[in-house]
This record gives structure tokens, sequence and C-alpha cells, in this order.
């Protein structure tokens, strides 16, 4: 900074001649506009943020034959889950549900999860992935619950357990479409994606989902790094800049007030 304002000064005497800079008689509409933008340009860059330095391109693209994960797996097994409680959900909404909204929606997720099972079943014979063949305890409570219920009673329960259901799972498989290297996978991770989506539109069609019930998502605080106490090579380049920004803004001024 001490070697900036240096600069600054001498180039100030050189251009007036010892005469003030800010004299009035010397200030124009151009050169208000040139000292302005320079200060708005040294502003955004004592603003910019610091760089990450963490750049971990892959340097191959995946391939089908890649390894499953944890995570792959867990994304088949609970997609596998889900199919096998909410079909039979879907199917107690044509026998319980009061309003023939609820019942609509539950045949078409019963048939949309017919048909995603069978998908979810080939992936897993293809991956050597073991899939239950039943329910879960939670799952189980769930379907015990919709099944002492009728009516408006059903269509409330309904709506809010199919939807909460529908957004836990839409977490975990975007999670794994996003970072999986397994083709296969992503393919089916995708398809998932595209149904449970069109799922949670079809249960807040019924205007019956209490959003207040479902879990925030979380909100994490943005970090924020004080300028001297960014990595070395940020702050180089960012002083270099201003000082080329000052001089550059300098030698224009000088070009407009500079007595012929």
């Amino acid at each position: 900074m001490a070697i900036v304002g240096r600069v600054v000064r001498l180039f100030g005497q050189y251009l007036t001649g010892g005469r003030p800079v800010w004299s009035a008689a010397r200030l124009s509409v151009r050169t208000l506009g040139l000292l302005t933008s320079n200060l708005l340009l040294i502003t955004g860059l004592l603003g910019l943020p610091p760089s990450s330095h963490q750049h971990n391109f892959p340097d191959y693209w995946p391939v089908r034959s890649d390894p499953l994960g944890p995570a792959d797996r867990d994304m088949i097994i609970r997609v596998r889950l889900a199919c096998l409680w909410e079909i039979p959900a879907g199917q107690l909404a044509q026998e319980r549900a009061g309003r023939p909204i609820v019942k609509e929606v539950g045949a078409q997720l019963r048939d949309d999860h017919i048909e995603l099972d069978r998908q979810v079943r080939s992936v897993a014979a293809e991956l050597g992935v073991a899939l239950p063949d039943q329910p879960n305890a939670q799952q189980r409570e769930w379907l015990a619950e919709l099944s002492s219920k009728s009516g408006e009673e059903f269509d409330k329960a309904f709506t809010w357990l199919l939807r909460a259901a529908h957004g836990a799972v839409f977490t975990t498989i975007a999670a794994v479409r996003s970072s999986t290297t397994n083709d296969a996978v992503r393919q089916f991770a995708e398809t998932g994606i595209n149904i449970v989506m069109k799922h949670m539109r079809l249960l807040e069609s019924t205007d019956m989902v209490d959003y207040s019930s479902l879990t925030p998502p979380p909100h994490p605080p943005l970090p924020r790094v004080a300028f001297s106490q960014r990595p070395l090579p940020d702050e180089l380049f960012v002083w270099i800049v201003l000082a080329v920004a000052v001089l550059a803004g300098i030698i224009a001024t000088a070009r407009i007030i500079r007595p012929r």
C-alpha cells in the first residue's frame, strides 16, 4: 500500500505541477466518470471471494464396470423398499380414500412403482445387489396406520406419509446421481429422480400436504474469510490488479486535465 501511495503522489505532482489535483477548474464530467469507475473497480477487487485452489477434475470418463460404492447399494435398496410399501399404499387408496383425487393419485403411484420395482430388480440383478423382500419395520407401521383409517382421515394420512417419504428418498437418489461413477447406477438414479418428482407433484396437487410438518432443509452458513487471511496468491493478484488499475486511471486522467 505504501508503494502504491507513493506512486500516486509522484504522478499527481507530475500531472499538476504542484497545483491541487482536485481544483474545480480542472474537473470535468469525463474526469469524474474515470475516477468513479476506478473507485468502483477497486471496491469490487477488494470484495473478491477467495479461491478454493481445489480443482480435482477426473482424468477419465466413468464406465459401467466401475465398482459400486456403499451409497450406490444403499440407494438401490431404498428404492426397492419404497416400492414394497408404496404399491400396497396406492392400493389402499382405492379402497379407503374419501376424495376422488386421492384415489387417482394413489392409483398412479401404485402403477409407477410396479414398473419402478421391475427396473430396480433388473438393475440389482445386473450389479449383484441383494434386495429385501418386504418393507422395513417403519414402513409396515405406516401401512398399518393407513389400514386403520378411511375417508378424510385416510386422505390426510396418505398424503402426509407419502409426501414425507418421497422427500426423504429424493435426497438420497439425488446425492447418488450427482456423485456415482457407475453408469448403470447413474441412469437408474435419474429415472428414480424423475418418478419421485412426479409423485411429489401429484401428492401436492391434492392440496392436502401440510408443508409445515415437513423437515426443513439445512441452511449452513456460508464461510466468510477476512481479506487479511486469504491465501497469499489471492492477495498478490488483487494488489497487482489494483495497482495496474490505479496507474491506468491516473494516466487516462492526465490526458484530460494536463495543461496543453
